[in-house]
């Protein structure tokens, strides 16, 4: 993520680029709470870092794009716009799927409470942020379908969206060159954010 946190930041964004607990050794909601702690330090900083706590965005790509999407649509986080790439965004789609059931806990089968609360389209209203989301349409490894949920859901409630596509490449292409999203990303939070 440091070209796109370099990119932020030659158009006047502070960026805090965050770890957080991985799976196997952790499961949701570890990384959940990490962020959150992420954006609390943000806000609990604010004057010393020389930031408005009152205009914060999540940025982030395939498992960060997730957790960006997550973090981002709990209101008790108060994000102002979320950017999601390749993320998933309803963790039913993978139901025995090796890693789901590593991050969550098991498979979908007794666990459908956690995959829920796990999704990111679960937790769209209508007084969620504005998100702009791209995704390879050639993507085999967050399908297509993932995106076209949460726009289902945004466009639902009315929330503000832009999708930028980014034809025939896959997951990891569209991560390695991202074409126009990230510069469409970044008008997109100017609009926003700013």
């Amino acid at each position: 993520m440091t070209s796109i946190a370099k990119a932020l930041a030659s158009h006047g964004y502070f960026v805090m680029n965050v770890t957080y607990r991985l799976t196997p050794n952790w499961q949701y909601p570890a990384p959940i709470d990490d962020l959150a702690e992420a954006v609390r330090y943000l806000r609990h900083h604010a004057k010393q870092l020389n930031i408005d706590p009152q205009r914060i965005a999540t940025f982030g790509y395939s498992a960060g794009g997730h957790l960006a999407a997550l973090i981002g649509l709990d209101p008790r986080n108060q994000i102002d716009a979320i950017v999601a790439g390749g993320a998933p965004t309803n963790m039913a789609f993978w139901p025995n799927g090796e890693m789901s059931s590593l991050f969550l806990g098991g498979p979908l089968r007794g666990n459908e409470a956690v995959y829920r609360a796990a999704s990111p389209v679960s937790h769209v209203t209508r007084n969620s942020p504005p998100v702009f989301i791209y995704h390879g349409t050639g993507d085999q490894l967050v399908p297509i379908e993932h995106p076209q949920a949460l726009i289902a859901q945004l466009k639902k409630y009315n929330v503000p969206h832009e999708v930028y596509w980014l034809e025939g490449k896959s997951h990891v292409k569209t991560h390695l060159f991202p074409a126009d999203s990230i510069s469409k990303a970044i008008t997109f939070l100017d609009q926003h954010v700013r």
